[in-house]
C-alpha cells in the first residue's frame, strides 16, 4: 500500500490499474510518487512490461550511457531494436531525463505501430481548441495529434496541451489506462 495515494484524486483509478497489472512499481515500497516526473527509462520499462517482453532475449547495452544491471536495460534494448524508442543520439539514451508529453506521444505511436495497430490518422480539427498547439515540436505534431485524436492523451486544461512539459507518473498511468481502454481493446 502506497501512503502517498489519495482515493479522491483524479489519478487514483489509473494508478491502481497500472499497479494491479504489474506495469509500475513504486518509487519505494510505500511511496508511489504520483506527481514525480516519469523518466525515459521508466516509460520504456512500462511499455516492455505491457508487451510481456522476455528480457532474457535482450542482453547488452543499446546505448553507452546505460548502466549494466539496471532494471530498464533489456527494455530499452527491446524498444530500440524494434524502432519504438530512439536515443538522444546514436550512443546516448538519457535514461534519467524526464519524458515530455510530446515524447510520450511519439513513443506510444511507435509502440502501436510495433504491435500492428491501424495508425490511420484521426480527425485533427479538435487541435484548434488548444492555444499552445504551435508549441508542439515540428517532429512531434503527427504523434501528438494522433494521441489526442484517439483519446490517449487529453489537454492539461481545456485549452492547453503542454507538449513540452514533463509527464508525471500519474499522467502516464492515465495514458496507459486510456490506451488499454480506448485504443487497444475498443
Amino acid at each position: 500500500d502506497f501512503t502517498d495515494l489519495n482515493s479522491g484524486k483524479w489519478y487514483y483509478d489509473s494508478v491502481s490499474y497500472v499497479v494491479s497489472k504489474g506495469l509500475y512499481n513504486g518509487l519505494t515500497t510505500t511511496q508511489f510518487g504520483p506527481n514525480a516526473s516519469m523518466n525515459r527509462a521508466m516509460f520504456v520499462t512500462v511499455l516492455g512490461r505491457m508487451a510481456n517482453v522476455d528480457t532474457s532475449k535482450y542482453m547488452g547495452l543499446a546505448f553507452s550511457d546505460l548502466e549494466a544491471g539496471m532494471y530498464y536495460v533489456p527494455y530499452v534494448k527491446w524498444a530500440n531494436e524494434n524502432g519504438i524508442v530512439l536515443g538522444r543520439s546514436d550512443t546516448i539514451f538519457d535514461p534519467e531525463a524526464s519524458i515530455t508529453r510530446e515524447e510520450m506521444a511519439a513513443i506510444m505511436y511507435r509502440y502501436c505501430e510495433y504491435i500492428g495497430m491501424d495508425m490511420t490518422p484521426k480527425n485533427t480539427m479538435f487541435m484548434e481548441r488548444y492555444t499552445d498547439r504551435n508549441e508542439i515540436s515540428d517532429w512531434a505534431v503527427t504523434y501528438v495529434e494522433w494521441a489526442v485524436g484517439c483519446g490517449l492523451m487529453r489537454g492539461m486544461t481545456d485549452h492547453t496541451i503542454d507538449p513540452l512539459e514533463h509527464a508525471s507518473r500519474a499522467q502516464v498511468a492515465q495514458v496507459i489506462m486510456n490506451f488499454c481502454d480506448k485504443v487497444l481493446y475498443r
